[in-house]
């Protein structure tokens, strides 16, 4: 399974967790149940995406960055990226460092979840889909 999404936080802090290789084509699906998902919300949404496991090459910065149109709602509170390798790290940079959303890298988990308990957010993960 290339990616799935779950709450973090339900209806407040989405996550995404990556995968493997992933297409055009379903990081055009991502997109599109992102933007589903934040059109539908009543409160903006923070969205966690964790790349670590994600193998990915220097184009993928450019197909993220075509792809993931859903950086621009306004319903997007923030984007943050877990991101292990230096590679992926700079892939993400590339591809977000531009966005309205309030943008920041860790570079695992643990802290990703530090920082969205320091925001008021109590885990309460739910798994919502993925491919």
């Amino acid at each position: 399974m290339p990616f799935t999404f779950s709450w973090y936080a339900v209806g407040e802090a989405l996550q995404l967790d990556l995968s493997g290789n992933i297409s055009p084509d379903e990081m055009q699906v991502i997109n599109q149940h992102v933007a589903d998902l934040l059109a539908e919300s009543k409160r903006k949404i923070v969205l966690l995406i964790d790349a670590s496991a994600l193998v990915a090459g220097y184009s993928t910065a450019d197909q993220l960055r075509a792809t993931q149109r859903y950086v621009d709602h306004p319903k997007l509170d923030a984007l943050l990226v877990v991101a292990t390798s230096k590679l992926n790290r700079l892939i993400t940079l590339l591809a977000f460092n531009l966005v309205r959303p309030t943008f920041i890298q860790f570079s695992n988990r643990e802290s990703a979840y530090a920082y969205l308990i320091r925001r008021g957010f109590s885990e309460a993960p739910v798994v919502i889909g993925g491919q």
